[in-house]
């Protein structure tokens, strides 16, 4: 808990401890900042004072998974929290208890929608054959015909989608899910709390992020990554996978570094496999296309030969990359992508996608039959399963939660020293 020591010698009266186990009490900011780190939290309480809760705790609290909870303490605690995106907010004893509460029973009753967005992974072998270029796009071009989309950077190891899309104060979201499905406490608020909002020309969507460092997560399961997914099912109607290059091979066992994308290529409903055109990409792609197709248990599975280059000279290029495709992967046909450097650069260097960066590009008209598909595949899904999950906030970030009834307690203490709690 963070809070002044006026707030806190009040809630220390009414505070049962065997009930609501408390691991420390910081009163500043600062301080928090340096236990945080220390691991063994679930959730933290902190007073919503400017002077207290401020964006760097949230995202510190964020970066480790950690359940922030706003204590509200008056009107003008209810604004900063409300700025913030702080959807868990408690007024008493009973409303932490609430929180605090395992997740099991009509409590979530909001979150429990059935599953219906569709599922799209994007991978491709070590190498850079475009996994973020082509699924920062694939969701541009998706929420362009005015689709709910979340782009997820699931590759734990070296997510790149962050940077992309010029989202410069990252917070790894697809980490810090993890670690509440870990603990059974994700919820759809969670998520868009966690996810940040990208916006260019037509296109609008949302991001869960990754990181870029090289560190291993042992909260990123395959249970972990699942139920996350399964939640965003509920809230988006389109969610696309970029996933990491390592999978399970047949000869080996599951690891922290091949959870996500194996995973994300087992439960995907529709995925693409990336051949960066080049006799490297392509010696690269036969090694582990096989284990990857076994993933998909007879599931739709197309392969997309990106970075093809179409002049004219290079035409017997494309014939014997096509070829050796055919010898070594097994791969009958495949899709095109043509390179387009230009704009590709052009993008990386605004933050923004492709898609939206140069829309008449060679690159971007080789990915519109594609996601056009999965865009017809979307719309049939809403069609059948007629009402619309609740819509996503203006704002972006988090959906502030219905009030509950307030009733009589101990903490509704107003004293002549300036503060309630309520």
């Amino acid at each position: 808990m963070v809070a002044s020591a006026a707030v806190w010698q009040v809630v220390e009266s009414d505070w049962d401890r065997e009930a609501l186990p408390l691991g420390w009490v910081s009163f500043s900011a600062a301080e928090a900042h340096t236990l945080i780190p220390a691991g063994g939290i679930s959730h933290l309480l902190v007073e919503a004072r400017g002077d207290l809760l401020h964006q760097p705790l949230v995202e510190a609290a964020d970066s480790e998974g950690i359940a922030l909870v706003a204590l509200i303490t008056g009107p003008a605690s209810e604004d900063v929290a409300r700025a913030l995106g702080i959807a868990l907010r408690v007024r008493g004893p009973d409303d932490l208890r609430h929180i605090l509460a395992p997740r099991v029973t009509s409590a979530t009753a909001n979150d429990a929608t059935v599953a219906s967005g569709l599922t799209v992974a994007v991978w491709g072998p070590t190498g850079a054959p475009g996994r973020t270029t082509v699924a920062t796009s694939v969701a541009s071009l998706m929420a362009g015909q005015g689709l709910r989309v979340l782009l997820v950077d699931a590759d734990s190891r070296s997510g790149a989608i962050a940077p992309a899309l010029g989202l410069l104060d990252e917070v790894p979201g697809f980490i810090a899910g993890c670690r509440l499905a870990d603990r059974d406490q994700l919820t759809a608020d969670d998520l868009r709390r966690l996810s940040h909002r990208y916006e260019c020309a037509g296109s609008t969507f949302d991001v869960l992020t990754g990181v870029t460092s090289g560190r291993l997560y042992p909260e990123v399961t395959p249970d972990t990554i699942t139920q996350l997914v399964e939640m965003a099912q509920g809230v988006w109607e389109v969610i696309v996978l970029d996933t990491g290059s390592d999978i399970i091979r047949s000869d080996s066992d599951p690891s922290a570094t091949t959870a996500a994308a194996t995973t994300c290529l087992r439960i995907s409903d529709e995925a693409v496999a990336l051949c960066q055109a080049t006799p490297v990409g392509v010696a690269r792609f036969a090694r582990v296309f096989a284990d990857a197709v076994s993933l998909r248990g007879g599931k739709p599975f197309p392969v997309v030969l990106n970075g093809v280059d179409q002049s004219r000279r290079s035409l017997s290029d494309e014939a014997t990359i096509r070829e050796a495709l055919r010898r070594f992967a097994g791969v009958g046909s495949v899709q095109i992508v043509a390179r387009d450097s230009g704009a590709c650069r052009q993008a990386e260097m605004l933050g923004v996608s492709v898609a939206d960066c140069v829309p008449g590009s060679s690159f971007v008209s080789g990915l519109k039959t594609l996601a056009g598909v999965w865009v017809e595949d979307a719309l049939a899904r809403r069609r059948r399963q007629g009402a619309v999950t609740e819509e996503l906030p203006e704002t972006g970030r988090s959906q502030r939660r219905k009030k509950r009834p307030r009733s009589p307690g101990k903490w509704q203490i107003i004293s002549q020293r300036g503060f309630a709690l309520r």
